[in-house]
């Protein structure tokens, strides 16, 4: 993930294509980061989306 540090914002991400190359795709709107069926639960509270109180103990 490609972070623009002025705005506080994504701005696009760093892909490896079927190919080997590495490329550049930039992004205008929302970015979706998911880590499957166990991580992502566990990927959004580390990034402190979830419960208040269950991340309230983790400060």
């Amino acid at each position: 993930i490609l972070f623009d540090d002025d705005k506080k914002t994504v701005d696009g991400i760093k892909a490896k294509f079927k190919d080997g190359t590495l490329g550049r795709i930039g992004v205008n709107e929302d970015v979706i980061l998911c880590a499957g069926a166990v991580n992502t639960p566990h990927l959004l509270m580390v990034s402190g989306i979830g419960p208040y109180e269950e991340l309230k103990q983790h400060r």
